[in-house]
């Protein structure tokens, strides 16, 4: 009778380590990123990303970011009609990316270094908060970017797993697909390809320590070659022979020029870029001001998750949980190991920025650089921590090298929960203020509503706001940030032609927008340049554009349909009065107005700010409720710089047909000099 293989202890072992790892990991993905996302949207280039599909399909992705991943545009074309328009599926999507890469960060690096399950731990749960990336809240870009971060680690998860398998055929099989995953992984997105030079010193490590150097470092490097093919096959075609006109080789073109001064300056950005991921990023937690009720949550979170993270990482580290009797100069030695190739991984993942000539930052949008360099300082931070730290203290310093950025992380989460606040409230002013546009209109912005949608996500937002159900236009309206685009703009006159993108427009089209997160959405009039808080170069641009009564359409005569994430209507408030007077001022409506104004009183709403007074005191003046326009002026005469901005809309009255008491507040408003002469 034949004998069944008794199972491997050491395997078992592993799954169970791997497991709790993942739950853990699942438990701090949801705390950090998870308990907000129902109030979220979209935010960076995700709306753009939304839009193409709203408007063309899965069809729609190859035109609009073929000309930044070719092949990248594969996994939107294949994804999208199955998480479609709602970011819900995109971000759970994402999410779920993010979480398995760190289980498959965790997995191959304790296939290295088993003898450092505790530190791994905290390395894994610090990947996957690291805290140098702040955009997790735009899922639908970078679900490319995790997406072929799983593919290469889990590429050399399988492969580390062929060269321990005891079967040849399943050892094959398990070769191709670990090739596979990484042809998709690399030429799906460049950021990671780092990770594969980073391979062999994980399969090396992973072999067999009972067998020979000799022979560990032979089958490491034949069975890496493929993939190092697979990576200079990348390269080539990046360079020579892609059609991606986006991340131009910079580097080349400077060595081609200047060697010397293209070698120093290539070191000098290195050291810089390594210190702002390996140092600064983690600076970031500590610099982070708790306030309100979710600064509590996020504090309350860093403690709730360092005692958990201390007691599981406290089993692994503790002495004799998993180690072996190597001596403390061996285990120090390993330490300083991974130390270096955190560094090393960090030197290889800068590839691709600094081939590109790009600027790593810790600002919104320009730290998704952070991501080439996240998985070696991650394993660097672990690693140093635990080697500085004596024994008895390694499994708390472990645990809160993870735990602060989750706390963080909730943090940066729930700000772009408030920005998105202002972001639906400015969209639906906008609604409320004009109902419908005329199209060929240009939005110039003086000032976006918040800092986590360029001008571009919010361009893509209007049209889609504006847009007619089954007759979509491709670009009827254009929105610019003014300080974005002020060069470009300073040099048009009323009939210069505005192209941009599919979008066709003049200038005199334009209408210049305020929107700050103390005030409701302005349009301006040409007469309003003493707006106190109007920038100079929406100043100098006020004399060309047009008044918005031209462009505003006040009843629209077509179905309109908003984006899934604007359909609910937020709560009439002082803002919504404020925007339908504005609209029934364009009129000349000013018995709208007056009437709007007292609905307002009514339910005990009032402006924050006096400048959106100056049409209900018009209206008061003109529809003879002079205790209701005093109260209005006094509050214009209490802020600095607000009668001036009243005084031209009061002089273009017919003084003649107030009341004499309407009358006697109409001369003390414009008995101030103008805001040219103040």
């Amino acid at each position: 009778m034949r004998s069944q293989a008794k199972p491997d202890p050491n395997r078992r072992s592993e799954r169970r380590v791997s497991l709790i790892f993942a739950l853990t990991a699942a438990l701090a993905a949801l705390a950090a990123y998870g308990i907000l996302i129902p109030s979220w949207a979209a935010f960076g280039d995700d709306p753009n990303f939304l839009w193409a599909y709203h408007r063309g399909g899965a069809a729609a992705y190859r035109p609009f970011m073929a000309w930044i991943r070719e092949y990248g545009v594969f996994l939107y074309e294949w994804a999208s009609p199955f998480l479609g328009e709602t970011v819900m599926r995109w971000r759970i999507a994402a999410l779920g990316l993010r979480w398995l890469s760190s289980v498959l960060y965790f997995i191959t690096l304790r296939r290295a270094y088993p003898r450092r399950t505790g530190l791994i731990f905290s390395a894994g749960l610090l990947f996957l908060l690291y805290p140098g990336f702040s955009q997790q809240a735009v899922p639908v870009e970078f679900i490319l970017h995790f997406f072929s971060l799983c593919c290469i680690l889990a590429s050399i998860a399988i492969h580390q797993s062929a060269l321990n398998s005891s079967r040849r055929s399943l050892s094959a099989l398990r070769m191709i697909a670990a090739g596979g995953l990484s042809l998709v992984g690399v030429f799906s997105c460049e950021y990671f390809i780092g990770l594969e030079i980073v391979r062999a010193v994980l399969v090396y490590r992973s072999l067999d320590a009972d067998d020979a150097a000799r022979t560990r470092f032979r089958r490491t490097a034949v069975s890496t070659l493929p993939f190092l093919a697979i990576l200079a096959l990348f390269l080539y075609w990046r360079l020579f022979r892609t059609s991606i006109t986006y991340l131009e080789p910079v580097l080349l073109e400077e060595l081609r020029a200047d060697p010397l001064s293209a070698v120093i300056g290539l070191m000098t950005q290195a050291v810089g870029d390594l210190k702002t991921a390996f140092i600064d990023a983690f600076r970031l937690p500590l610099s982070t001001r708790l306030s309100g009720k979710s600064g509590l949550l996020g504090l309350l979170l860093t403690l709730v998750f360092s005692v958990l993270f201390y007691v599981v990482v406290r089993r692994f580290e503790a002495p004799g949980a998993n180690e072996d009797a190597d001596s403390e100069r061996r285990s120090r030695d390993e330490r300083w190991r991974m130390v270096g190739l955190g560094l090393f991984a960090g030197l290889v993942g800068g590839a691709p920025v600094w081939g590109a000539g790009l600027e790593m930052t810790l600002t919104l949008f320009w730290d998704r650089l952070t991501l080439s360099f996240a998985w070696g300082a991650a394993l660097a931070a672990a690693a140093f921590l635990s080697e500085i730290l004596r024994p008895r203290y390694r499994a708390v310093g472990l645990a809160l090298l993870a735990a602060v950025p989750l706390g963080y992380q909730f943090q940066v989460q729930n700000r772009f929960r408030r920005d998105w606040e202002l972001t639906r409230a400015a969209v639906w002013e906008l609604k409320w203020r004009a109902p419908d546009l005329a199209p060929g209109t240009l939005l110039l912005f003086d000032r976006l509503p918040t800092g986590s949608l360029t001008d571009n996500s919010l361009n893509a937002l209007v049209n889609w706001a504006y847009e007619t159900p089954g007759a979509p236009e491709r670009e009827a309206y254009k929105v610019f940030e003014i300080d974005n685009r002020r060069e470009s703009l300073l040099t048009l006159r009323p009939e210069s032609p505005v192209v941009h993108g599919a979008f066709q427009g003049v200038m005199s089209d334009a209408v210049i927008a305020v929107r700050s997160p103390s005030a409701c959405l302005m349009l301006l009039r040409p007469s309003d340049r003493g707006l106190p808080f109007l920038s100079k170069t929406g100043r100098a641009l006020l004399p060309i554009v047009s008044d918005p009564g031209k462009r505003v359409i006040p009843a629209a005569d077509r179905p309109m349909t908003l984006p899934p994430f604007f359909a609910d209507e937020p709560a009439h408030g002082w803002c919504f009065y404020y925007e339908r007077a504005e609209a029934a001022a364009d009129r000349g409506d000013w018995a709208e107005v007056l009437k709007l104004a007292r609905e307002a009183e009514a339910h005990g709403l009032a402006a924050s700010t006096a400048v959106e007074l100056r049409s209900f005191l018009i209206a008061a003046l003109v529809g003879g409720d002079p205790e209701l326009a005093e109260r209005y002026l006094a509050a214009a005469e209490a802020e600095e710089g607000v009668p001036a901005f009243f005084r031209p809309a009061l002089e273009a009255l017919d003084a003649d047909s107030l009341s004499p008491e309407a009358r006697r507040i109409w001369e003390r408003g414009i008995a101030v000099p103008d805001s040219e002469s103040s």
